[in-house]
């Protein structure tokens, strides 16, 4: 019986969906003008246990059918929907039944008295940085829904902790250890002497990525990169200082820049001196300085940093003090930093922030080519860089000012306001938090990648122009009762494509969760905001009104992360001008305003 115990199913899933839906472009009258479809999807979870130092967890899920009436069209069930392949005979071949069945989710955890080894594959792990890793080689892994939004098999890899004589050694090795990592090994030995704890980490990619389900997540180009630091705390203040060489392969690699054309001709009168430059050993140097103190209700944060054109670091996801949103980019190419201060005045705590960043070598506008019939000759135009047509380029690290107001209340600290669980553990009466933040941009920056209807990866030609842009978030915890809680979001603000539309947004939303012992509701409304896909984002596709509301009920309440049996039903509405997916021109109504909208139930069983 003993060895029966070792491995089991640990839970089965059943979702059943139905949605109804219509759009202002449907024929017929009355009901003739909705369609209806279903989604049947079920999750088998299993568990093992070969010893009592060893435990793995799989969950294989099995589609049914996947709906083709969705107003959303991207999710991880139409995988298995209108998948065709030609065979050698240069027939149509249905790959759909293919499909039917995949692994969901994947881990597994292996104690040994030296390491703990764990693996992952669809499965959320953190990130190093509170580690000695400064430079955020090793990113945090936790997105959400999104990889079931994109079909993305997300993280994938294992994960090394050492123990005993292998302590403060850490190894990361996978096909794709973060959203848009290349295939990779990544290495961080810390060891502490008294106060000072001192760090080496180390990234190797080994080949490109060849798969890409996102621009918000697109491999950039394979890369080494070795960082060293030291920290040094006492009971008051913390000082890290490390430094970066990183893109040592790119050394020698030739780069266009562009200076002002003070006086007389220029290149193609554009006002500027085009010039061909090559990337030296210099310019894969980088250095990070970070210095904390605190002393009663003060609370000081300096941040500082030096990198050379193509000295790239990670992703900084540590959370200091408080949770400021402006925070300087691990990009190359830039030299600036951050101060802030946190000032706690009982429940109430002000914490004004700046952030100063200025590229090395600026962005390049476009030119374009001229061909002189006079001469014959030929001029080169200039585009934009990219990520992966050239050895760098000026993205979120380019010229930026910024300011920033953070308050917060807070009266019960003991659940932590910006802990990454704290909507399920505040317990205070009222709990909130508003953040103001304004940045000048003076320049405009180099081209994002994006994605063709057909799948193809591109580069844009160009970015939209210099531009300051606001943003106001607030958010609300209300517990008026032991059963009730109520969290309460907002926001609103200017903002700009990822892609090259010019157009400026002026974007606002909220939105509303209610939680009644094992009921929620949920409903959320944006306004001239983008639509759900990285594709609206970087196209700059919005729509006027989007409207969705959920309400559920079921045997315990809802939690992050967690699987119910729940019982619900749901709704999308959305209103569609000339600047969103899916509207076309009506003769005679310019202005008119398309609309879609989805009515959802559905029944989760979790055994």
């Amino acid at each position: 019986m003993a060895e029966l115990s070792r491995a089991y199913v640990s839970n089965v899933r059943v979702e059943m969906d139905t949605f109804t839906t219509t759009t202002d472009r449907a024929a017929g009258e009355g009901r003739a003008r909705f369609a209806f479809d279903h989604q049947a999807s079920f999750y088998v979870d299993a568990e093992a246990h070969p010893s009592d130092d060893v435990r793995a967890e799989l969950s294989v899920n099995l589609l049914g059918h996947a709906p083709t009436n969705r107003i959303d069209r991207i999710t991880y069930e139409t995988r298995g929907r209108d998948l065709v392949g030609v065979d050698a005979a240069g027939d149509q071949v249905d790959l759909a039944a293919l499909e039917r069945v995949r692994v969901y989710r994947a881990a597994f955890t292996w104690e040994h008295e030296l390491f703990t080894l764990n693996g992952y594959y669809r499965e959320p792990h953190f990130h190093w940085g509170y580690e000695g890793d400064l430079f955020g080689f090793y990113r945090e892994a936790n997105y959400g829904p999104n990889p079931d939004t994109y079909n993305a098999d997300v993280p994938i890899g294992v994960e090394l902790t050492g123990k005993g004589g292998l302590e403060g050694l850490r190894l990361a090795f996978g096909p794709e250890v973060y959203w848009g990592a290349n295939p990779t090994l990544i290495g961080l030995y810390a060891h502490k002497v008294g106060r000072t704890r001192l760090a080496i980490a180390h990234q190797e990619d080994i080949a490109p990525q060849s798969v890409v389900k996102s621009s918000f997540a697109v491999p950039e180009r394979v890369t080494r990169k070795t960082a060293i630091s030291t920290e040094w705390t006492s009971k008051a203040v913390t000082w890290e200082l490390g430094g970066l060489m990183a893109g040592t392969e790119r050394v020698g690699e030739s780069f266009t820049r562009v200076v002002e054309a003070a006086d007389g001709p220029s290149y193609l009168d554009s006002g500027v001196h085009v010039l061909d430059d090559t990337i030296a050993m210099v310019d894969t140097l980088g250095a990070r300085t970070r210095f904390t103190a605190q002393q009663g209700r003060f609370h000081l944060l300096v941040d500082g940093a030096y990198k050379g054109l193509v000295s790239d670091g990670g992703v900084d996801a540590t959370q200091i003090f408080t949770g400021w949103s402006l925070r300087p980019s691990q990009r190359g190419n830039q030299v600036g930093g951050s101060a802030g201060v946190a000032l706690s005045l009982g429940t109430l705590q002000i914490a004004p922030n700046v952030l100063i960043q200025k590229p090395l070598v600026g962005p390049l506008s476009p030119i374009a080519d001229r061909w002189d019939a006079s001469t014959g000759w030929y001029y080169a135009g200039v585009t934009p860089r990219n990520v992966l047509d050239d050895p760098f380029a000026v993205l979120e690290n380019r010229e930026t000012t910024g300011l920033e107001l953070l308050l917060a209340y807070d009266p019960t600290p003991g659940s932590w306001m910006w802990a990454w669980d704290n909507e399920e553990r505040e317990d205070a009466a009222f709990a909130g938090s508003l953040d103001i933040s304004y940045r000048m941009q003076p320049t405009s920056r180099d081209s994002n990648l994006g994605f063709l209807a057909d799948g193809t990866l591109f580069s844009y030609d160009a970015a939209p122009p210099a531009q300051d842009v606001w943003e106001v978030q607030a958010k609300a915890i209300l517990n008026p009762r032991g059963d009730l809680k109520l969290l309460l979001g907002a926001y609103g603000g200017t903002a700009q494509a990822r892609g090259s539309d010019p157009r400026l947004l002026l974007r606002s939303g909220g939105d509303v969760r209610v939680r009644y012992r094992s009921l929620a509701w949920d409903t959320a409304l944006k306004l001239n905001d983008w639509g759900p896909y990285d594709l609206h984002q970087d196209f700059n596709l919005t729509y006027p009104v989007q409207l969705s509301t959920d309400l559920s009920g079921g045997l315990a309440a809802p939690r992050r992360g967690k699987t119910s049996t729940r019982l619900g039903l749901s709704s999308k509405y959305r209103t569609l001008d000339e600047h969103s997916e899916g509207w076309f021109a009506r003769p005679g109504a310019p202005d008119f305003r398309g609309y879609e909208l989805e009515l959802g139930t559905y029944i989760h069983l979790s055994l």
